[in-house]
Order: structure tokens, then C-alpha cells, then sequence
């Protein structure tokens, strides 16, 4: 009996495991007590989930809101070619929270908070995260907040669109052993109360073709750390009409590498340097028309051309 009890139990754990697609749906007249297939599609991401295998992708046929998720493993969410959404209220849209070599990515959706909702994407751990063609809007703590406690963090922000956040737009503030790699570029950061990146700590960005105008505080904002842990390398960005073009210091020595941006017509300072923080001008930045200082820490010549 206990042969045939071991039996029956691998099997029925191989049966839960295939049912579980690589490839799953949701529509906004799905329901989430179909297999989410493309004929039977789910009603939302967070049905659709439980469906899709490790690795897999979750897409979506038409236009709708499919509520929020939370993800702990390896997944695409992929709203290409519809007008899919996550509108949440009093939570975050998007939380994830999967392993250490786990790969996340967000793909053509739009995270709408309707001023209630905290975060647009909360990255408390995974391997790598993509947000690609995501557009987040008003939500109360942040747009993309990282906050890992151990552990390397990848994160890619591509071609995505964040404003009117009642707070800093993204948040980079790994704690404990937890260290960051963020990369930006081609995004539009604009409108939210306070800064469009807030790197707190233990984070080396790369912030490139980007543009931070009307915000609240500065640009990109970095504080704490020391010029080994918290490192951003801004190229070839606009920076306007923000109350600070490039923030660097609020507490500890971080360290802003600054080439070929527009950092112009900001209300109080172009370069704000707080303390022991500096900002490296590598040549070809126009810093013109703010209101104070438009001065570099230091200049230096790029390593080459």
C-alpha cells in the first residue's frame, strides 16, 4: 500500500505540474476558472500566474485591467499590440518577490494607481528585472521601488514612462547585503512630487538618453553611501525645469559621473553637491539658465572617443 500511495502521489504531482503552460492568456471577458489558454483565456494576471509555468509568459488578447499581481518565480507579462493594464487601489500593482536567479519581465503594460495605490512595481528580490514599454502613473510611494535585502539585483528600465507619483518616481535603496545594478534608458521621467530616481544606497546606475523634467526635486537624486557604493553615471540626458538638475549628497560621499546632458532651467540649482559628495563633469554637459550653482566638483577627460 505505501508502494502504491508513493505512486499515486508522483503521479498526481506530475499531473499538477503539466498543468501548468508556458504560454498563458487573459482577456478582460476571461475567467479565472479557465486554463487560461488562448480559447479559454483568464480574467486576470494573478489567475493567470498560477497557470504558467516557471519561464513562462503571460499575454494579453485585448484591451483591460487585470488586476494586480504578485510574482515569485520567472515570468513575462507581455500586453503587446493591446491597451492591458494593472489599476490597483491601496496596494501595489506589480510585487515581486522570486528568487535569485529568477528573470522578470514587464512588457507593454500601463500600472495605473488612481492616487490610491503604492507602488507601480515593488522589487523586494529576484535575478533580473525588465520594464519594458511600461507606462506608471499615480500612485502614493513610488513607480519602481527596489528594496532588496540581500543579494545582487539586476534592474533594466527600457522606453518607459513614469509620472505623477506622489513621491520619488524610482526608489533604489537595497539594505542589509543587498546590492543593485540599474540600468535606464531611453525613459521619460516627469511630474512627480519629488525626485525621478532617488538612489539611496548600494546601487551603481547607468542612466542614459533619459529625460526628468517638472519634478518636484532633482533629477537624479543620490544620498547616503560612500563614491564605492553608490554610483550613478548619467550621459546624454535632459535634465529640466526640475527644482535640482543632478543631486548629489545628503549624508555619506556618493558619487555622480555626469557627460554630454542637457541640465538646463532648473528652479534652484543646476548642480546641488552636499558635504563629501561630488559631481564629475566628463565633458560636452550644457548647464545653463538654473537658478544656482552650475558648477562641477571636478571636470575630467573621458577615458577615450
Amino acid at each position: 500500500m505505501k508502494t502504491f500511495g508513493a505512486v499515486l502521489f508522483s503521479a498526481v504531482i506530475a499531473v499538477s505540474a503539466s498543468a501548468q503552460a508556458t504560454r498563458t492568456w487573459v482577456s478582460g471577458v476571461g475567467d479565472d476558472a479557465n486554463p487560461c489558454s488562448r480559447t479559454a483565456p483568464c480574467k486576470t494576471f494573478a489567475g493567470a500566474i498560477s497557470k504558467t509555468a516557471a519561464g513562462g509568459e503571460i499575454d494579453a488578447l485585448d484591451p483591460a485591467g487585470f488586476g494586480g499581481v504578485t510574482i515569485t518565480k520567472s515570468i513575462t507579462i507581455d500586453g503587446t499590440g493591446t491597451l492591458a493594464s494593472l489599476l490597483v487601489s491601496g496596494t501595489s500593482a506589480v510585487i515581486i518577490n522570486a528568487g535569485t536567479g529568477d528573470r522578470v519581465v514587464l512588457r507593454n503594460v500601463q500600472l495605473q494607481g488612481i492616487g490610491s495605490g503604492t507602488n507601480g512595481v515593488n522589487i523586494l528580490q529576484a535575478g533580473t528585472v525588465d520594464i519594458d514599454h511600461v507606462e506608471i502613473a499615480n500612485f502614493l510611494s513610488s513607480g519602481v521601488n527596489i528594496a532588496n535585502t540581500s543579494n545582487l539585483i539586476k534592474v533594466a528600465i527600457y522606453d518607459t514612462t513614469i509620472h505623477h507619483i506622489s513621491n520619488h518616481a524610482i526608489i533604489a535603496n537595497p539594505t542589509g547585503t543587498g546590492t543593485l545594478r540599474l540600468q535606464i534608458d531611453r525613459s521619460h521621467i516627469a511630474k512627480n512630487t519629488f525626485s525621478g530616481v532617488n538612489q539611496v544606497n548600494n546601487t551603481i546606475s547607468s542612466i542614459t538618453r533619459s529625460t526628468f523634467t517638472l519634478n518636484g526635486g532633482a533629477g537624479v537624486f543620490l544620498q547616503n553611501g560612500t563614491a564605492s557604493t553608490n554610483i550613478a553615471n548619467v550621459f546624454d540626458c535632459v535634465s529640466s525645469l526640475n527644482e535640482y538638475g543632478l543631486w548629489s549628497g545628503n549624508g555619506g560621499s556618493p558619487l555622480i559621473r555626469a557627460a554630454g546632458n542637457q541640465i538646463v532651467n532648473n528652479f534652484t540649482t543646476g548642480l546641488n553637491i552636499v558635504g563629501a559628495a561630488t559631481i564629475v563633469s566628463h565633458g560636452n554637459n550644457v548647464v545653463i539658465g538654473n537658478a544656482g550653482n552650475e558648477v562641477p566638483s571636478s571636470t575630467a577627460s573621458p577615458a577615450f572617443r
